[in-house]
């Protein structure tokens, strides 16, 4: 959210809180069309948004050096409702869910995912 020690610029945190916007607009009808295994909490999502959330990172987007992929990674760890516990051996089938979850987000900005970017998460 938005704070006096915020790094970004005001632009760029409008900008970005815009595309993120969008982004969770689309992620609502993905989820509603039935195409997530673990659902993400669009309610608490939608609200943190309502209070301007944007999105900053170091990643330069547009190059292919995985800021699509910190995204999905930063959303997952806080909203998703089941998330992995950092440290817990997953079992390979969780592992392929995972990546499946990570890919059907990610196509937003990619299309259908190549799934190497979820592959590195």
């Amino acid at each position: 959210m938005p704070t006096g020690d915020q790094v970004a610029g005001l632009n760029f945190s409008r900008h970005s809180h815009r595309d993120l916007a969008g982004y969770v607009g689309w992620l609502e009808h993905f989820v509603a069309s039935g195409s997530f295994l673990s659902v993400p909490d669009l309610h608490r999502l939608c609200k943190d948004l309502g209070n301007g959330l944007y999105f900053e990172s170091t990643i330069p987007s547009g190059y292919g050096l995985g800021s699509s992929g910190a995204l999905m990674a930063a959303l997952y760890r806080r909203y998703a409702n089941d998330s992995v516990v950092p440290g817990h051996r997953m079992p390979p089938g969780e592992i392929g869910e995972l990546k499946t979850l990570f890919a059907g987000m990610e196509s937003f900005f990619h299309g259908t995912s190549n799934r190497l970017d979820p592959d590195r998460v």
